[in-house]
């Protein structure tokens, strides 16, 4: 006996949970993946990203402490993706 249960009630327990956890599984809708529509990054378009985001770019520059360095580093890659 393990925490007052037979062995019997511990697999009886168990397959009620992995029923639970299908039945559960079975009612969620169907998922459709769609293959997203990437574009090649060219070098034209690399320019003119950077060109527009010039001052963003230099703005790391102005901080004087690491961590503020740090998180407008991460910032820039979320927004910059």
């Amino acid at each position: 006996q393990l925490f007052g249960k037979s062995t019997l009630q511990w697999k009886l327990d168990a397959f009620a949970l992995v029923m639970w956890v299908h039945l559960k599984l079975s009612q969620l809708k169907t998922v459709k993946f769609v293959k997203p529509n990437f574009q090649r990054m060219t070098e034209a378009n690399s320019i003119t990203l950077a060109k527009k985001r010039y001052e963003a770019l230099q703005s790391p520059n102005e901080i004087d402490n690491f961590y503020g360095y740090e998180k407008e580093l991460e910032t820039m890659w979320r927004e910059f993706g």
